[in-house]
């Protein structure tokens, strides 16, 4: 679906967005895995994944994100919008409450590596 869904990624935003294909397991109220799908892109305030269910918007989500050398990330957000794909549904969302820590894991994966030297 990763690929059908680039067609749909809205060109309005306030943050660069970086692509990513990361497999993602939403958590119920209680912390327990419900739902998993994928991760299509990521910036400081928000999210776009890949779902195999509708959310509407307003429906608070908790991500957890792998992330390699480090534990999985817990994001926390909101649904903002939502669109029909083959198969699935594109949901995105604004992220809440990113703590100092969680917005220096953001930023290890958002910002790409700075190469000193040629």
């Amino acid at each position: 679906m990763a690929a059908r869904a680039e067609h749909f990624i809205q060109d309005r935003r306030r943050d660069n967005r970086r692509p990513l294909i990361v497999e993602v397991t939403l958590l119920t109220a209680e912390g327990r895995p419900s739902i998993r799908g994928t991760l299509i892109d990521l910036s400081r305030r928000g999210f776009q994944m890949e779902l195999g269910v509708s959310l509407d918007a307003g429906t608070p989500v908790r991500a957890l994100v792998p992330v390699p050398g480090s534990g999985p990330l817990s994001l926390e957000g909101r649904v903002r919008w939502r669109q029909a794909l083959p198969g699935g549904f594109l949901v995105g969302g604004d992220l809440l409450d990113v703590d100092p820590e969680k917005a220096r894991l953001l930023a290890g994966l958002l910002d790409p590596p700075v190469s000193i030297g040629a």
